[in-house]
């Protein structure tokens, strides 16, 4: 739990300020800086040498492989492969410890960790065996890749009778109590239902399992990977609360509250702007689908009646690793995303000065801390971030988090 939780929503409802009393100060720190994207740290962890190549670190290789031992390599030497649930075609092109398997002969393959390496049926199943209860597929589950409902729209489904046959040690039962378990830890409501993909990143975290990179899990959707998805529900609050590169949640909520788009234009300007917005009302906790619709609504309401946000989403992110709380181990593009969307979110309520400001210093400070990683340091972007951006935000009480251990 955050040091210090406010509940900035019940203080947002209940005070009535103008935005030129809202708007935050943040010191210039990009002077002699060249401003860049968002975008630009993340490509400048991604360089050129050819798949296969002898390599020192993951700067050297495409953007799709890491620095790693090769599967049939074993010998301390090093080449760019790889890494789980990368597309692949045969075995070499997975790092060490990781195999190409394929679904079926039409379909490509996908590094995974070799212990999971289905188990190949040599000839159809009788018809007594053909029952299939189709089943989500959630962390600690076989063939799990993070393809979860909301993340890209419905999630990957599998048949229950099928993943237990190829994998007789799967104990469904046991692997939603630990995820369960995992979430009544983090104070997380709900159930898998009402969980978002932020929610099972701190799950995989809580229960100690390898993180998914949800991120790079989005671009094998929009890619066209393919997977069983589940049916589309219309209800499916996993659906609803917003999407990628998407302002139609924005839409839909300035609608129900006979709003204009430019009334909510000081708060976001994209749907997981809002996201971010609303989750870092809550400093510290994990919350769920339907929290966030409630949040929703709560600030399009307040923004009718004429307030204003009063609660730094940046400032709050660099305290905990993202606009939700997120492991400092977490994925490189899960983190940028996390921590960059509430940088986003923070300029468009400050001035355009200062939010420029903001994203020219914010992505130089990221660059610093890719070529850190790169090099081995293995801070999260958040702790890094904390000491030169906690202190911008008078009036509010940010604590830095203590350097991780990992």
């Amino acid at each position: 739990m955050h040091p210090r939780t406010f509940d900035y929503i019940a203080r947002f409802a209940a005070e009535r300020r103008t935005r030129r009393e809202a708007l935050m100060q943040f010191s210039a720190l990009a002077c002699g800086l060249i401003r860049g994207d968002t975008v630009e740290a993340e490509t400048a962890h991604a360089q050129v040498l050819p798949p296969g190549s002898p390599c020192t670190n993951d700067n050297e290789c495409a953007s799709t492989e890491i620095c790693s031992a090769y599967a049939d390599y074993p010998n301390s030497s090093t080449y760019c492969c790889r890494p789980h649930d990368s597309p692949c075609s045969g075995d070499p092109e997975c790092c060490k410890g990781f195999v190409c398997e394929h679904i079926d002969a039409d379909t490509p393959g996908y590094c995974v960790a070799a212990m999971f390496r289905r188990a190949r049926q040599s000839s159809a199943l009788p018809p007594s065996e053909a029952t299939c209860t189709t089943v989500e597929l959630n962390p600690g589950y076989p063939g799990y890749r993070g393809f979860v409902a909301g993340l890209a729209g419905s999630g990957e489904v599998a048949c229950l009778e099928q993943l237990q046959r190829d994998f007789p040690w799967f104990d469904r039962e046991h692997e939603d109590q630990e995820n369960a378990a995992a979430a009544v830890h983090l104070g997380l409501a709900g159930g898998p239902k009402e969980w978002v993909w932020e929610n099972w990143l701190a799950i995989e975290a809580e229960r100690g399992l390898p993180l998914t990179c949800y991120i790079c899990a989005r671009e094998q959707f929009v890619a066209g990977a393919p997977f069983q998805a589940a049916p589309v529900d219309p209800n499916d609050i996993r659906l609803l609360v917003g999407s990628f590169g998407s302002s139609e949640l924005l839409y839909r909520l300035t609608a129900r509250n006979s709003l204009e788009m430019l009334q909510v234009d000081n708060i976001a300007a994209t749907d997981y702007q809002l996201r971010a917005v609303a989750w870092t009302a809550y400093p510290g906790r994990h919350i769920n689908a339907l929290d966030l619709q409630a949040t929703f609504d709560a600030i399009v309401t307040a923004i009718a009646d004429d307030r204003v946000v009063d609660w730094p989403p940046f400032g709050i992110a660099v305290t905990q690793g993202g606009y939700a709380p997120t492991p400092s181990n977490a994925a490189y593009k899960d983190q940028l995303f996390l921590v960059g969307t509430a940088m986003e979110a923070q300029a468009q309520i400050a001035s355009e000065g200062q939010g420029n400001a903001l994203r020219v210093s914010f992505n130089a400070l990221v660059r610093e801390w890719t070529a850190e990683s790169v090099g081995g340091v293995t801070q999260g972007l958040g702790e890094f971030l904390c000491p030169t951006f906690a202190n911008g935000f008078p009036g509010y009480a940010l604590e830095c988090p203590k350097p991780s251990t990992q």
